[in-house]
């Protein structure tokens, strides 16, 4: 994803399927819950590195960018979370929703 389809995304704010974290050092708590909502949902886009002023109402100046310290440990640290035995026990599929 290029800086004009992220700029594209951020027209309409953070919504069903579009969530923003700051992400700066590390991961945020909340990203799990984000990430829960849209693995239960029909999924979405976490965009780490911004930052959303939800008392801004220009949309020019609703979102900021952040310098992300070490943006590949943060991705690393996202899937080796998602990809560990700890996450994927907490997992539950009913078998009328696993099709």
């Amino acid at each position: 994803m290029d800086a004009t389809e992220i700029l594209n995304l951020l027209k309409y704010g953070e919504h069903i399927n579009l969530e923003c974290k700051k992400a700066e050092t590390t991961l945020p708590k909340s990203v799990w819950e984000t990430y829960s909502s849209f693995a239960n949902t029909n999924g979405g886009i976490i965009l780490f590195g911004v930052e959303e002023n939800i008392r801004e109402f220009d949309f020019n100046k609703r979102f900021s960018f952040v310098n992300i310290k070490k943006p590949q440990q943060i991705v690393v640290n996202f899937w080796n979370t998602i990809n560990s035995v700890n996450c994927k026990n907490k997992l539950h599929i009913f078998p009328n929703q696993a099709e």
